[in-house]
């Protein structure tokens, strides 16, 4: 199955229709074209996508053998022979399609293409597809770039930049702070129960905003389904994954025997398979993308947060540079000295990794923050070899954040002569992680006083309130957090508190410290 067209079950979680769309209709449509030997994209006004390319080629070179001192001139032929070549647009019209899909509203189900109207939507649905290009600014390097992408390993010999550094989900308090500018001072209960208002206004302004909440919902949605199956868009297994949408029978393996007829220009590894399971981050999401465009041999240089060789999250990414390119520098600065208008604990790096290869060792820097001492970084790096990466942390592959020689040498003897805490071998510590309680995804088990005091409640002993009259004591306590306590000054109390202000008072008898 392509799996865009399953993309759209997660438009609206609400929506029973699109679920049963994806279900019955898009898979039978499927099945029906796959067995019928239907392909994608055979042809385009009568000219198989591999010529297409090749006119756009042409194109190109030609605008690359005037002289640079000639940019008007380059400028009108690539108008005239690219941007606006009616084939070369129609060929792109189809790439945005594909594109589309993984984001196409479901209240718009019934424009949708399917694979039989694949090769002539209608104009409604070309609306749409325009409109999703724009808003998601749809990019194909091999028909902007076709002078790069000629043939198998092709690609840019280098990848420069510095991509931003974002998590990809919603985020209601920047939405909501839109509509009510105090939206940030609520708890997360009160939070809750004020969307729930603004929604049941009962009035078009309410039904704006949660249509609009929705839209913001969903396009981070249908983002987090684009990079989890991007790379594999057509549903079938993959290392230790089932079939991401099953079809009966052989019909996996016919289509895929199709596919494999065609011939490409870019990198068969499509990201993004390397993203791991935690949230998108945008700086991996280009690390990924940098790869797959480099040509073997090629170089990436881009600056990152420290999360690439510490996070867990990132493993899969390590796991790539160390093991199939050659990862030849990573400096870690820390923003002290204020290089970036960024809190000043901030770490960051830039990176250079060279694709295809294995690495054998890596130079690497930390907590430096002087940019000059990039200009000289031989003289502070310290060479990691990829064993001790795996000795020091073989499930993650974490980089340690060694800063000389000597550090190093240290920690291969304790290592040589330690059990490392997640060893589960036989002298392993056997430890097990849980999570505990927070107040944030469990706010909801930590009402705030004055919703008790509504009940009734009061305080009936110290940290511990009282039911409402005629109901039985429960087990209700107050909650204590780590500044309602003084560790240093034994005869402080805190008097008042209120919500994260705490006030103390200071018993002038006594000035001992503990």
């Amino acid at each position: 199955m392509d799996r865009p067209w399953s993309s759209v079950i997660f438009r609206y979680a609400n929506t029973s229709r699109v679920s049963q769309r994806a279900s019955h209709e898009v898979k039978e449509a499927v099945a029906d074209w796959i067995k019928g030997q239907g392909s994608l994209l055979d042809q385009v006004d009568g000219m198989t996508p591999a010529q297409l390319h090749e006119l756009g080629l042409r194109a190109f070179e030609q605008m690359l053998s005037l002289p640079v001192e000639c940019p008007d001139v380059r400028a009108d032929l690539f108008y005239k022979q690219v941007r606006d070549e009616p084939h070369l647009q129609r060929l792109k019209v189809a790439f945005d399609t594909w594109c589309a899909l993984w984001f196409w509203p479901a209240d718009r189900l019934d424009l949708a293409p399917m694979p039989a109207t694949w090769q002539a939507p209608s104009q409604a649905t070309l609306d749409i597809i325009r409109q999703l290009a724009g808003e998601h600014r749809f990019f194909h390097c091999e028909l902007e770039f076709p002078d790069v992408f000629t043939g198998p390993n092709t690609g840019f010999d280098a990848v420069l930049g510095n991509p931003p550094w974002e998590i990809q989900k919603p985020n209601s308090k920047e939405f909501f702070s839109n509509v009510d500018p105090l939206y940030r001072a609520y708890g997360k209960q009160e939070a809750v129960v004020k969307q729930t208002e603004y929604f049941q206004r009962g009035d078009s302004a309410g039904q704006a905003i949660e249509r609009d909440w929705l839209e913001y919902s969903a396009r981070f949605k249908a983002l987090s389904n684009w990079n989890k199956n991007a790379a594999w868009p057509f549903g079938e297994p993959h290392g230790e994954e089932k079939a991401g949408f099953n079809l009966k029978g052989d019909l996996h393996a016919r289509w895929q025997a199709q596919r494999l007829k065609r011939t490409g220009y870019a990198d068969t590894a499509h990201p993004f398979r390397h993203q791991g399971s935690s949230d998108i981050n945008t700086y991996k999401m280009f690390l990924e993308t940098a790869h797959a465009l480099l040509k073997s041999g090629g170089l990436l240089g881009l600056i990152v947060p420290s999360g690439v060789y510490t996070d867990k999250g990132s493993t899969a990414l390590r796991t790539l540079f160390l093991e199939k390119c050659r990862w030849r520098w990573l400096f870690g600065f820390e923003n002290r000295d204020k290089i970036f208008d960024i809190h000043r604990s901030f770490k960051f790096c830039p990176l250079i990794v060279e694709k295809g290869g294995k690495t054998e060792v890596l130079r690497a820097a930390f907590m430096r923050h002087d940019l000059k001492d990039w200009e000289d970084g031989e003289r502070h790096a310290v060479s990691y070899t990829r064993e001790q990466v795996l000795r020091f942390s073989p499930k993650t592959k974490a980089i340690l954040e060694i800063r000389s020689r000597r550090d190093l040498e240290i920690i291969e003897k304790i290592y040589a002569n330690s059990v490392l805490l997640g060893d589960e071998g036989p002298d392993g510590w056997g430890i097990q992680y849980a999570r505990e309680f927070d107040m944030t995804n469990d706010s909801k088990l930590f009402p705030p006083l004055p919703e008790w005091e509504k009940q009734g409640c009061g305080y009936a002993a110290p940290m511990r309130c009282s039911p409402p009259r005629g109901m039985p004591l429960g087990g209700e306590m107050a909650v204590l957090l780590g500044r309602s306590c003084g560790q240093l000054l034994s005869m402080n109390g805190c008097v008042s508190v209120a919500s994260w202000t705490h006030w103390w008072r200071r018993d002038m008898t006594s000035n001992r410290m503990n």
